[in-house]
């Protein structure tokens, strides 16, 4: 059944589109990668944010086929990632339960466009059950409807999602947030206010990719 259905549907890897294979080796290595802290890399103050790479090259190439080519299967690949991400050493020093929390995604996305954050924190916290940790998924976070981004400039994008998300439910005491890329630390940091709010602070926040920091260049004259 499987060899009929890659007749009629030819098998593809989701990142580069290579055919007969559904994961290709270089894709999966881009998502292989152990978790390290990107924090000071942002914008923003945040501590304790972990990604599996930089948002360049071929996994960034992955990070945007699963936000826009609408795949049937993306859920299985978002778990698969979810799984890589479990490894980053935030996880293990927090003790007892833990509440993962993904970054709202827009109404047009959550309705009609493919989830990212709560597959992504599904695959998290399976890895983590397997592991012997107490772990749930709080998909509580949202934004204001209507206002779509697109056309806005990037300090007014970021001032909405600042004083547009809000908290409809109540989370575990031990927070993680979870989010796809992380660009300037805004979203993840609007995320964290307003858990705040509901007297919930933030342990720290889990990401596929993360902006590269800006090349510092030195100089390297010797008569200077």
């Amino acid at each position: 059944m499987g060899a009929f259905l890659d007749l009629v549907v030819p098998t593809q890897c989701f990142g580069c589109g290579d055919w007969d294979t559904k994961l290709c080796s270089k894709c999966r290595d881009a998502l292989s990668g152990n978790p390290f802290e990107i924090s000071s890399s942002l914008r923003v103050s945040l501590a304790s944010v972990f990604a599996l790479g930089w948002y360049q090259g071929r996994l960034r190439q992955c990070v945007i086929s699963l936000k826009h080519n609408k795949r049937l299967d993306a859920g299985f690949y978002l778990r698969f990632i979810g799984h890589q991400l479990a490894a980053a050493p935030l996880l293990e020093d927090i003790e007892g339960p833990i509440s993962l929390v993904p970054a709202p995604p827009s109404w047009k996305r959550r309705l009609f466009g493919v989830p990212i954050g709560r597959p992504l924190a599904l695959g998290i916290a399976e890895q983590l059950a397997k592991a012997g940790k107490k772990v749930r998924v709080d998909d509580i976070l949202a934004l204001p409807l209507g206002g779509h981004q697109s056309g806005r400039s990037g300090a007014t994008r970021t001032q909405r999602i600042r004083s547009g998300i809000y908290c409809f439910g109540k989370p575990g005491r031990k927070v993680v947030l979870v989010d796809d890329v992380a660009t300037t630390g805004a979203t993840l940091k609007a995320c964290a206010l307003a858990l705040q709010k509901r007297g919930v602070s933030v342990a720290g926040s889990l990401v596929i990719a993360a902006a590269p920091p800006p090349v510092r260049m030195t100089n390297t004259d010797p008569h200077m």
